[in-house]
């Protein structure tokens, strides 16, 4: 059973997709946060077949458009983390109401995965686990290292024939390529990722990245880090050449064959399902 609805964010009314299974084994359910400007569909439509994948294994889920996106109300501010953190939580909520669950297992893609991570870190909510996927990680060097890729990408661009004719033809968006090369470095310094001495929701976590994403790196030591100063159950997966929002269809199956996999073992291990 599929239902197309709303529910409240603060002032914000928010468009939601939950999908019930044929059987419900189970009282754990799947919630879905996309990542910046994106929506529930996830980048090219991947929460979308995820979800029915989920669906499959007798999981509810819940995929939802956050404030401003979508289809959903409000405005959107790229340059916080709160006003997703709040929608994100009130999903929660609505989802547990709905579906009639003990608890939930969050799946979330760049900013949407450092959202959750944040939730976890942060507030008491009844989580079984997450799977986070190109972990964002906003903090003053990596801001700058983004940008100064942006630069080098704009540099060799500048010498195509098709950027000399786009200059000449007056087509060129500078204001554009401004907020590109100052947005990581304003976001950063408003969002600077620090570590917490405290995890209120501690669950087992699936971490996925591709060694092609530029943040990889950084964002991996950073959290695995974390995680086991945190006493915290971990497993991560490295996708051989994919990028940073998994756009090939080959790196999407393996994710949800990987995600397949951790979702059994998670299952009947702690909840005989």
């Amino acid at each position: 059973m599929n239902l197309n609805s709303t529910f409240i964010s603060e002032d914000n009314l928010l468009s939601y997709s939950c999908e019930m299974p044929i059987v419900k084994t189970n009282k754990i359910g799947i919630l879905f946060v996309h990542a910046a400007n994106s929506t529930r569909l996830g980048p090219h439509r991947m929460y979308v077949e995820m979800a029915r994948h989920y669906q499959n294994m007798s999981f509810p889920t819940f995929r939802f458009d956050m404030r401003g996106c979508g289809d959903s109300y409000g405005q959107y501010n790229e340059y916080k983390i709160e006003p997703d953190i709040t929608d994100t939580i009130a999903a929660v909520h609505k989802f547990i109401d709905h579906a009639k669950l003990d608890q939930v297992i969050l799946v979330g893609i760049s900013k949407g995965a450092r959202v959750c991570y944040t939730i976890m870190s942060k507030y008491q909510i009844p989580l079984a686990g997450m799977i986070l996927l190109s972990t964002s990680l906003i903090n003053n060097k990596n801001g700058m290292k983004y940008s100064f890729e942006q630069l080098i990408m704009y540099k060799k661009k500048l010498f195509q024939l098709s950027t000399f004719r786009k200059i000449l033809s007056g087509k060129i968006n500078i204001k554009q390529i401004c907020k590109t090369l100052y947005s990581p470095i304003f976001i950063s310094h408003n969002q600077n990722t620090k570590s917490d001495n405290y995890v209120y929701s501690k669950c087992p976590i699936l971490l996925i990245y591709g060694d092609k994403d530029p943040i990889f790196k950084n964002s991996y030591e950073y959290y695995t880090k974390e995680l086991k100063k945190n006493d915290i159950t971990h497993k991560c997966h490295i996708i051989q050449g994919a990028n940073h929002s998994f756009y090939h269809y080959k790196w999407k199956e393996e994710i949800i064959r990987v995600s397949d996999e951790w979702l059994k073992q998670f299952n009947e291990k702690e909840y005989n399902v």
